[in-house]
């Protein structure tokens, strides 16, 4: 995913040069490549604080084995495990703003019909910001069923009928 965003962040940047030599405004140009970038960069950030929520994971898992030995707290969605869960599924649902900009900026573009700037440079580029944003979507699609999943297991290992296999089978998960 990262080669993408870089990718998406060097043709909004690329998108500034070329309307450099050209009758549309640079201002407006440059505008709307701030826009791109502002929300290419909190999308880098939101990654950024997904993975490190993940690396938090197993210490928050092994806090609520450690200190409550009847899981009450997975029960009650207190445990730090299943507020690390919520957090990680409000961040990927909170790119979607940013993901939407995206669109928006890369639907102008693809509607261009202007004389000033490369047609061919200006839809290569309203391409790929447009496949980066799908990537994007699939991408968390994938990780909120993901965390689904996560949540279930917590839940199901807090149940008085769960095993140790139940347990077992859920980290092979």
């Amino acid at each position: 995913m990262s080669k993408k965003l870089y990718l998406s962040l060097t043709l909004s940047s690329s998108l500034i040069l070329t309307a450099c030599g050209s009758r549309v405004s640079v201002k407006d140009v440059e505008e709307s490549a701030d826009e791109l970038n502002t929300s290419l960069e909190n999308i880098v950030e939101a990654n950024h604080q997904l993975n490190e929520s993940e690396l938090a994971m197993d210490n928050h898992f092994s806090t609520v084995l450690a200190e409550d030995k009847e899981l009450t707290t997975l029960q009650d969605e207190s445990a730090s495990v299943m507020e690390n869960v919520s957090e990680r599924e409000m961040t990927v649902e909170n790119i979607n703003e940013y993901v939407e900009t995206i669109n928006d900026q890369a639907n102008t573009l693809q509607n261009y019909e202007g004389t000033d700037l490369p047609e061919e440079t200006i839809q290569q580029i309203s391409d790929s910001l447009l496949d980066f944003t799908q990537q994007i979507e699939a991408y968390q699609e994938r990780y909120i069923q993901s965390l689904a999943v996560q949540k279930a297991y917590l839940q199901d290992i807090a149940t008085k009928e769960a095993t140790y296999a139940d347990f077992i089978d859920g980290i092979d998960e």
